[in-house]
């Protein structure tokens, strides 16, 4: 599953955010894996979808998938109770980097 597509980008940058998000993800999500390797990316997996959060292809932490799925607007929502996300009015297309 490519994860080629920006829905949305959380307006925050700082370097110790990454370890804040993670925490605040695996209180509403419980199949999660992340890591930092220059970039920072998190994985959340729900129902054979999957979200991508990571800092490949911007400063800011985009929210991506390789579609418009359930999991994806939860993960959205969840993030928009605490954070200012920002929902791209068109989705972004984006090179895949990461792959299956």
């Amino acid at each position: 599953m490519s994860m080629s597509i920006s829905f949305a980008f959380i307006d925050r940058r700082e370097t110790e955010f990454y370890y804040e998000l993670l925490d605040y993800l695996k209180q509403h999500f419980s199949e999660i894996e992340s890591g930092i390797q220059c970039d920072a990316w998190i994985w959340i997996f729900q129902d054979n979808q999957k979200v991508a959060i990571d800092t490949f292809d911007s400063m800011e932490f985009e929210i991506k998938s390789d579609k418009m799925n359930p999991l994806l607007l939860k993960v959205i929502e969840v993030l928009q109770e605490n954070y200012r996300v920002h929902v791209f009015s068109e989705p972004i297309e984006r090179y895949p980097f990461l792959e299956d």
